[in-house]
């Protein structure tokens, strides 16, 4: 189930109705991808915690992955 009911309270108006989300097949990667093969495939780090490059990638945008994939 997606949103929220209409009784929960603190829920916003936009998250409202709550409602049945079927989804269709889709891949996902087991282990989140390394500072050291987001830096291999795109060229930089834009992580803010680089003292390990096994450390997942962080500060990037739906966009940013888009272009990795």
């Amino acid at each position: 189930m997606m949103g929220a009911k209409i009784t929960e309270p603190g829920s916003r108006t936009f998250e409202k109705p709550q409602h049945q989300v079927i989804l269709s097949d889709f891949k996902i990667g087991e282990t989140e991808v390394t500072q050291e093969l987001w830096q291999a495939v795109m060229g930089n780090n834009p992580s803010i915690d680089k003292s390990d490059p096994q450390y997942p990638v962080e500060y990037v945008t739906w966009y940013d992955c888009q272009e990795f994939i």
